[in-house]
């Protein structure tokens, strides 16, 4: 038996959410990157749990329309840049539209504060961690790049995973975690939807 559990990636664009979701899936830093249009979804197996990321358009006009993928998550990961102080209050207002569309009350929250790696920092931690707090949130130092805050993500995903079990009916697909029984199948192939 297997446990799928749902996430998703948002925040706006160039933040590096989709540098962030390659790196979680093992993947290398992307070189070049583009401006993700709808949504991107990969998939990542760490123990019995399928892990499934969605990496939702940073562009506000995408926002309506990727409303339903925030809806039946388990976890959100909300990522804001560094190098922009705005990144921070957008992020926010993305907290705020989560909350809205999630009926989730189990709902694993992060906030990343990508782009740990450039040298000027015009987002102070301490103020994205009293945000993070604020909500209830994990709020994590990454970069993408050189893959920091990332290596252990999962483990800390699963340890938030294992507390919510026992309190969720998984039959109700709010929760964004279900059980699946694999007979007489081939191995599961993931794959990248542009």
């Amino acid at each position: 038996m297997t446990l799928n559990v749902r996430g998703v990636l948002v925040g706006d664009s160039n933040t590096g959410k989709s540098a962030i979701m390659q790196r979680l899936c093992g993947r290398e830093f992307p070189v070049d990157s583009h401006a993700t249009v709808g949504i991107d979804v990969m998939g990542v197996k760490v123990g019995g749990f399928r892990i499934v990321l969605q990496d939702a358009a940073g562009d506000v006009r995408f926002q309506t329309a990727i409303g339903s993928y925030m809806r039946n998550i388990a976890f959100c990961i909300i990522v804001y840049d560094i190098e922009h102080t705005a990144s921070l209050q957008r992020a926010i207002d993305w907290f705020v539209h989560i909350k809205t569309l999630n009926t989730n009350e189990h709902l694993i929250m992060y906030l990343f504060a990508n782009k740990q790696d450039v040298p000027v920092h015009y987002v102070d931690s301490e103020e994205g961690n009293m945000v993070a707090n604020a909500w209830g949130a994990k709020f994590v130092q990454t970069s993408a790049k050189t893959n920091q805050g990332l290596t252990d993500f999962f483990d800390g995903l699963l340890r938030e995973i294992d507390l919510v079990l026992p309190r969720i009916d998984m039959s109700d697909k709010k929760y964004g975690i279900r059980r699946e029984i694999v007979e007489n199948r081939r191995e599961f192939c993931w794959c990248v939807v542009a």
